[in-house]
């Protein structure tokens, strides 16, 4: 990727991973998504959505690994002591708009 080239309008990332087809990944905890960057050209696309968002302007997803082709997603500060409603815990990514808690 260019020196100095970021796609624009990525909110709240903290973490990130390499994922399995070499792109980069990065947890939107403002957003409650991952979002998938291409790295020749920067392109930004939506790789799972619908995580719960951050509610201080910290937290919500904000880091992630994969396990061979399997995403997993740190989720945190989203609970019932801050505020929301949501499950601090490990999300493993299912799907584009489904995730499941594997660890709270």
């Amino acid at each position: 990727m260019p020196a100095g080239f970021w796609p624009p309008g990525l909110k709240g990332t903290t973490g990130g991973a390499i994922g399995p087809d070499r792109a980069l990944c990065v947890a939107e905890g403002a957003l409650g998504r991952v979002t998938l960057i291409d790295q020749s050209n920067g392109k930004a696309t939506t790789f799972a959505s619908g995580l719960p968002p951050a509610i201080a302007p910290i937290g919500g997803a904000i880091d992630l690994v994969f396990v061979g082709s399997t995403a997993y997603v740190l989720v945190t500060l989203v609970g019932s002591d801050v505020g929301g409603s949501s499950v601090d815990g490990i999300y493993r990514i299912d799907g584009p708009t489904s995730f499941t808690v594997v660890a709270d």
